[in-house]
Order: C-alpha cells, then sequence, then structure tokens
C-alpha cells in the first residue's frame, strides 16, 4: 500500500535513468524491496515510452516474487499483462518431453486448438482477481482443459505480455533466446535480477561442448 523506506528513491533513480537512456547497478539487502520498486519504475517507463519489460532471474523463487508483485499492481487497477515461463520440462503434461505431435497428445494439433478455443486471449482472463497476470499454475491448469502444450503457450503468451518474467536463458542464450526478444531488444527494458549470477552463465552460453557420448 504504500513504499517502504528507501523504495521512493530507489523507483525514482531507475527511472531517471531509463528516461535518459542509460543503465542503472543497485545494490540493497535483502529485504529492502528491490523487486517491487524496480518493476514499479520499470512499468511506468515502459508505458511512457511504447516499451516491454523482461525481468531476468536465475532463481525460481525470484521469478515468483516478480509474478506476486505483478498481480498486486494488476489487483490494483493496472491494466498489466504478464506471463512467467518456466522451465519446458517443468510444466510438460507428457509422460515423456518429447514435442512431436506422434508422441503428445499435447502438442498434437496445438495451433488449431489455440485458435479455436482463443487460448492465448484466455490466459488474461484467469480466474483470482489478479485479472491480466496469470500464475505459472493456471496456465498449465488452461493449457490442460484443453489438451495443450502449456509451454507453447506460454511463449505465445509472450507476443502480447507487457512485463514476461524468466530465467537468463531466454535473453542472454542465443540458442534459446526468445524471438520477440531477438527482433528488436530496443522495445524493451532489461531487468537482470542478482546480475552477479550472470558471468558464469555467460560463460557457458559461449563455451561449445562435446559429449563423449554423442563422439562414440
Amino acid at each position: 500500500e504504500h513504499f517502504r523506506e528507501g523504495q521512493e528513491q530507489m523507483a525514482s533513480e531507475v527511472k531517471e535513468a531509463l528516461e535518459q537512456g542509460g543503465h542503472i547497478l543497485l545494490n540493497a539487502p535483502t529485504g529492502y524491496g528491490k523487486t517491487a520498486a524496480v518493476l514499479y519504475a520499470a512499468l511506468r517507463h515502459a508505458y511512457d515510452s511504447n516499451r516491454r519489460v523482461f525481468f531476468a532471474t536465475a532463481r525460481t523463487t525470484q521469478q515468483e516474487i516478480a509474478q506476486e508483485v505483478a498481480q498486486r499492481l494488476a489487483m490494483k487497477g493496472l491494466p498489466l499483462r504478464a506471463v512467467q515461463i518456466r522451465a519446458r520440462d517443468k510444466v510438460c503434461l507428457n509422460d515423456v518431453v518429447v514435442c512431436r505431435s506422434e508422441r503428445c497428445t499435447f502438442a498434437e494439433n496445438y495451433h488449431d486448438k489455440v485458435r479455436e478455443a482463443d487460448l492465448v486471449n484466455e490466459i488474461w482472463s484467469t480466474r483470482n482477481q489478479a485479472t491480466g497476470a496469470p500464475t505459472v499454475d493456471e496456465v498449465v491448469s488452461l493449457a490442460e482443459r484443453h489438451r495443450a502444450c502449456p509451454y507453447a503457450l506460454t511463449i505465445d503468451g509472450v507476443e502480447q505480455a507487457d512485463l514476461v518474467i524468466g530465467d537468463f536463458n531466454y535473453l542472454f542464450d542465443p540458442s534459446v533466446r526468445l524471438s520477440a526478444i531477438d527482433a528488436d531488444l530496443s522495445d524493451w527494458v532489461v531487468i537482470v535480477d542478482e546480475a552477479h549470477n550472470l558471468p558464469d552463465r555467460a560463460m557457458g552460453y559461449g563455451s561449445p561442448e562435446i559429449l563423449l557420448a554423442h563422439a562414440e
């Protein structure tokens, strides 16, 4: 309901940096409220500049915190579409993670199912009070009811989302970077949560490996 001590100044500094086209590095103790303050400022700027926000973090718990912030903003009336991307194998409804129609009933005729039930728009009509900011479980439940792939439905939702929450991979890894990001990064405001984890990830992205099993 109100800013914590220091949050308003942090939000103001983030918004000012974005308006000037710059970058800002923030450091504050746990419990300070960085996620809420930064998302608040980033979304305000994104609305003013017709851009979108990507919240990148290496931890699922941080994704959930960002999603909770989005839900609270939506419940207060912000016209927000926020989607959280969870790894394909974590949301797969099939007995094995094989994304081919002959092996997965949820992949079979996927696009027809999405079109006929208007599932992408249905994502934003969730059953809780936070319309426009569904939880991962709600998206999975929606997909399951229509026998559609929840991961693919989430990625389709990215195309319409104002706020995307996901792992570093979807932003920085060239092999899995989202097409919506790859098209034009200037359309996005990027928040890198716990950025000290990024160098090790980046080295992994740029370090090819050959498995012995593949060499045999």
